[in-house]
């Protein structure tokens, strides 16, 4: 939910530069009104993240999103989460 934090497990915890939200486009006559990507706050601890979910929808509205973590630029494979 808006505002909760959660956990996220990785061997690499202590090397993962960023956490990103990202949602998925849904397009309509050739445009793209909802794809967006959401740079999630997150502290590290051992073989784990603790990120911080966005305040509220005006920042990313409700729906499903991709979660991934960035280490040196190269994104993780994406696992899939709903917000509400």
């Amino acid at each position: 939910g808006y505002g909760d934090t959660f956990t996220i497990t990785t061997p690499d915890a202590a090397s993962i530069d960023d956490v990103e939200l990202i949602r998925p486009g849904s397009v309509t006559h050739g445009v793209s009104f909802d794809q967006r990507s959401v740079s999630l706050s997150f502290s590290a601890g051992t073989g784990a993240l603790t990120a911080h979910a966005p305040a509220s929808g005006n920042v990313a509205p409700p729906g499903w999103y991709m979660v991934f973590i960035l280490r040196n630029g190269v994104p993780s494979v994406a696992s899939w989460t709903h917000l509400s």
